[in-house]
This record gives structure tokens, sequence and C-alpha cells, in this order.
């Protein structure tokens, strides 16, 4: 009786893992330059989230992921253009982690 228990246990956990869908790898955005808007995807549920941000200057932010793991930081006062180059990364306290380079174009480097 208890060896059919823990088999049947153990037969319906692997069925449930093997069903769960693979977590996707977190992503960072820009959606928009001015003022400067970012978004984060697929980090985990109410994950604290360090957002590191470098392009003329650097900004350092904290955000909650909400419970489906998005979040969105807008930084208030901040353009930046096509030709400035931009570096984002945001950090989780749960391990999730995400870059995002936007490095300078060459069609904007001084001659």
């Amino acid at each position: 009786m208890k060896r059919g228990l823990l088999l049947v246990l153990l037969l319906s956990a692997t069925a449930t893992a093997s069903h769960a869908a693979p977590r996707l790898a977190p992503t960072l955005r820009i959606v928009q330059r001015d003022p400067l808007v970012i978004t984060g995807q697929h980090f985990r549920s109410r994950e604290l989230v360090t957002v590191t941000v470098v392009a003329k200057h650097t900004w350092i932010r904290a955000r909650r992921a909400t419970l489906q793991g998005t979040w969105r930081m807008r930084l208030d006062g901040v353009f930046v253009s096509h030709c400035d180059a931009v570096f984002v990364t945001a950090v989780g306290r749960s391990g999730s982690r995400a870059r995002l380079k936007f490095p300078q174009l060459p069609a904007c480097i001084p001659a």
C-alpha cells in the first residue's frame, strides 16, 4: 500500500514537472527615448530588480516586478538620441538578469 502510494505521488510529480512551461529569459526594451522609458519582461513574480542605465550619465533605480514578471521605468528629464550609446542592465534579487546594449552608431561618431 505504501509503495503504491509512493509510486503514484512520484509519477504525478514527474508529470506535473514535464508539463510546466519553460521559463523564458528576462528581456529589456527601450520603448521611448524622450523621456527614456525602459520595460522588462520575464522576471520572477514580485522580484525586486535593480536597473542600471549608462548613457551620458549613470542612473540606478529599483523596480518591483508585477505578478506577471514585468516592470516599467521612466527617467523623467532624460533624453537619449539614436546616436547616443546606451547600456542597460537589470539584476533581480532572485537571480534574474538581462542586458541591453546600443553602442554608438558608426555614422554618429565625429570625424
